[in-house]
């Protein structure tokens, strides 16, 4: 009693013994048992491994995925690994032997771990990418509160010809409080461009 596999098949070949319980059971009972059980766990395999191959090409084109197409594709990765993916089916040795042969000859493991591989590539470009943004909203947030600044100093600008030792300098003082800030404004713009 011999099995073999590969993905185009699951083979169990046999031979009659000679004895005649034996020789019925094997032409009357063994196919139906292999039908009903084997073939089951064989498809199972076939779905783990022709899942795995499918997540690995969707990994392979993740660098155009949008954030969302990402985030998507993470959850579908999840939830092979979670879900669709075990390496123990059956506390009966008969039935978990075949299931681990027939897992080494499909060579899942080493797609599953390829599917490990991508995904932490894939997540190191995501860390990137968010990197990146919080870079420019730090800048963004940056240049806003230098406007702030701006707006601020233009207020007390106004108030400089209140104050009676300032009244006669107040114009030339607002207007070098205005090109000052213009100036650091437009300095932090060129250097910010040039990044």
């Amino acid at each position: 009693d011999h099995w073999a596999g590969s993905q185009e098949g699951l083979v169990n070949i046999f031979c009659f013994s000679g004895d005649e319980t034996a020789d019925r059971f094997l032409e009357k009972y063994k196919p139906i048992h292999l039908a009903r059980n084997y073939e089951f766990m064989y498809l199972i395999l076939l779905n783990q491994r022709f899942s795995a191959i499918q997540y690995l090409n969707k990994i392979s084109e993740s660098f155009e995925y949008t954030r969302k197409e990402k985030e998507k594709l993470n959850l579908m990765v999840s939830k092979l690994k979670t879900v669709f993916s075990f390496s123990v089916v059956s506390d009966d040795q008969l039935y978990q032997n075949l299931y681990t042969k027939m897992y080494s000859l499909l060579d899942i493991e080493h797609l599953l771990q390829d599917i490990y591989d991508n995904e932490e590539q894939v997540e190191m470009l995501q860390n990137h990418e968010l990197l990146e943004n919080e870079k420019m909203t730090s800048r963004f947030l940056f240049g806003l509160s230098i406007l702030s600044f701006f707006s601020v100093l233009v207020d007390a600008a106004g108030y400089f010809d209140r104050i009676n030792v300032l009244q006669k300098i107040s114009t030339p003082l607002s207007l070098v409080c205005l090109l000052s800030i213009l100036i650091f404004y437009f300095v932090w713009w060129i250097k910010y461009r040039l990044k």
